[in-house]
Order: C-alpha cells, then sequence, then structure tokens
C-alpha cells in the first residue's frame, strides 16, 4: 500500500518532482569538494615518481588516497540527484552497491551480506541513490538488535515485481521504522510486512 502520502492541501509530487533536500545538497557538495582535494593529492603523489611506491611516503599516501576515493564512491552512491526519474537498473549491482555501504554502518561493520539465491537476478526500474537508500533503512529497521556476522537478504521474484527483504521476522527500532517509512515515500516506493507483521520486503517494479 502506498505510505507517506502528503497532506490534502499540498500537492501531490512525484519522486522526479521532489525537491533536493538541503542535506542532498550538502552531501553533493561535501563529495564535489573531495574529488577536487583527491585529485590535487593525486597530483602531488604522482610527482613524487614510481620510486616513491616501494616502502616509503608515497606507497602509504597512494593507499590512503585510494581509499579515499572508494568512501567519496560509496557515499556518492547515496546522494540522490534532481532528476530521480527511475530507470533500468540491475539487480545485482543495486545489492552489490548495499554490500558496500552497509558496513558503513556501525552496527552491521562487521556483518557479510548474502543473498538467498542469488542467481538470476532480474532488472528493476528504480531510481539507484533511492532504491540504495531504502534497502539500507529495511536491513536496518527488519533486523534485530544483534545483527551477528551476516545479514541475509531474501529475493522474491514476482512478474511485475521483486520484494528485497531481511530473512527472518526480526523487528529494529521504531525510529529505524518510521525512517524507512519516510525514505519509502520519497522513493516512491512500497513495502509489505515488517514492525512485527510479516517479513519485511521492499517492492522494486521490475524491468519490462
Amino acid at each position: 500500500m502506498p505510505l507517506g502520502e502528503p497532506p490534502p492541501s499540498e500537492p501531490e509530487q512525484t519522486p522526479s518532482e521532489a525537491p533536493v533536500s538541503a542535506t542532498e545538497r550538502v552531501l553533493a557538495g561535501f563529495c564535489h569538494d573531495l574529488n577536487g582535494q583527491l585529485a590535487n593529492a593525486m597530483a602531488f603523489a604522482y610527482l613524487l615518481g614510481p620510486d616513491a611506491d616501494a616502502e616509503g611516503p608515497g606507497r602509504h599516501l597512494r593507499e590512503a588516497l585510494d581509499r579515499m576515493e572508494e568512501l567519496v564512491r560509496r557515499l556518492r552512491l547515496l546522494v540522490r540527484d534532481e532528476d530521480r526519474t527511475p530507470e533500468p537498473a540491475s539487480l545485482g549491482d543495486l545489492l552489490g552497491a548495499l554490500a558496500a555501504v552497509l558496513p558503513l554502518h556501525g552496527r552491521f561493520r562487521h556483518t557479510e551480506l548474502r543473498v538467498d539465491d542469488p542467481a538470476d537476478l532480474p532488472a528493476v526500474r528504480v531510481d539507484f541513490a533511492s532504491a540504495l537508500r531504502v534497502l539500507l533503512l529495511a536491513v536496518d529497521a527488519g533486523t534485530g538488535a544483534d545483527a551477528g556476522d551476516t545479514v541475509e537478504l531474501v529475493v522474491t521474484v514476482e512478474p511485475t515485481e521483486v520484494g528485497v527483504g531481511p530473512a527472518g521476522t526480526a523487528v529494529g527500532t521504531a525510529s529505524a521504522m518510521a525512517a524507512l517509512d519516510r525514505e519509502l515515500a520519497e522513493a516512491g516506493l512500497t513495502r509489505v510486512g515488517g514492525g512485527g507483521r510479516g517479513p519485511l520486503r521492499v517492492v522494486l517494479p521490475r524491468l519490462g
């Protein structure tokens, strides 16, 4: 069922028409500025020459810069653009991005994402950043207090849609569920279950 519908006094907005929040603009600005600083630092590392790659400071500098570049890339995956029109996306790529950002959540720092029956994952039609944020929040809202070593996702494939959510019926905090519902409304997506009402599944439209 649709969630987070605006009050009657407000005009309804589709996800692609909804304005990007100040938070999104600040995050995008951080990514832009960090990329600029990374380019400057990498240019300096290049000037050190190939001989600095052995065991000297040049090697450690390059390793640190590579790590920073990867972190900026992961951060950028979560930033929604002004145009959030759903587009064809690989569900495998979406889950791979989730596996990359999930360890940045303190509660899941040491977990390993596992997909039940990952063979032949279908393509979906979503705004990639919005869907990734929804799935991250779904893992948080649908996982108990003790995440353990593994977060297992169940993918349920139907003719017109795909359900994705954590295995089991554990319930996260009420605030985590509220955050998920807000993000679902922003993304124009829906869920079934959750909150003690059966397994939580985010509904993603299939391509086709």
